[in-house]
């Protein structure tokens, strides 16, 4: 029977006995790698510079589309900086390592929850006495006047003393609460239509004409809408404005 032969397992004399990611040097960075392919300004729940978080502000999450048929709660609400949501970002300290890491991680996420919870329980406070106050005042939508921006890319229309911009744009530098989305707004299809634009208005009704096209090489056909109905009105209709029944 042969005997088991006895092996000394010996260590290479430049080997090294650090691991990779060890749990005794894990850092900040460790925990954020998953998230490194994002940008560092990325609303991502973790990047290299410490934590976000975002929700939602108030009871209704209202856009242009549906704050300009009210403008005094269009004018109030914009006031509030942080509505329609609520970021915060929170940095971590990426000094601390191994278990300490871990320890004070948990208890920094948690504590920084916490603070963002009450901030958005205070804006959330704010925005819902305004829906109460001025929610319920609803104006025909009279359309005052039509300029354009210095660029000369987006129209600005004054809607009953408030102005806001008209910007189709899936990704546009306004505020959800600063502008007007034609496609939504009027039901437009992104796919079907590429070119919708204001092509003018009558002052001091809610009409408006618009241009639509399939795309930017055709010059399409106007229409012309009430901003009160949403739907295409005939001259007729437009005749007939602001004079007794």
């Amino acid at each position: 029977m042969s005997k088991v032969q006895n092996i000394l397992i010996e260590a290479s004399s430049n080997a090294r006995r650090e691991k990779f990611k060890s749990y005794k040097n894990i850092g900040f960075n460790d925990v954020w790698s998953g998230f490194s392919y994002l940008d560092d300004n990325s609303d991502a729940f973790i990047n290299s510079k410490g934590i976000n978080f975002e929700d939602y502000v108030g009871c209704k999450t209202l856009t242009g589309n549906e704050l300009f048929y009210y403008p005094e709660l269009a004018e109030k609400i914009c006031e509030i900086k942080e509505y329609p949501t609520l970021k915060r970002s929170y940095a971590v300290d990426c000094e601390i390592r191994g278990m300490d890491f871990i320890e004070y991680f948990c208890k920094f996420v948690r504590e920084s929850f916490n603070n963002f919870e009450a901030d958005l329980i205070t804006a959330s406070s704010i925005a819902d006495n305004l829906i109460d106050l001025y929610g319920n005042k609803q104006q025909t939508p009279i359309i005052n006047c039509m300029t354009t921006e210095p660029d000369g890319r987006n129209i600005v229309l004054t809607i009953n003393g408030v102005k806001w911009q008209v910007n189709n744009s899936r990704y546009n530098k306004f505020k959800m609460t600063e502008h007007i989305d034609l496609y939504r707004l009027l039901e437009f299809s992104r796919t079907e239509f590429t070119r919708i634009e204001v092509e003018k208005i009558i002052p001091e009704t809610p009409f408006i004409a618009i241009r639509i096209a399939k795309n930017w090489a055709l010059k399409g056909r106007v229409y012309w809408y009430s901003l009160a109905t949403r739907k295409v009105v005939s001259k007729m209709e437009m005749g007939r404005w602001g004079k007794p029944r």
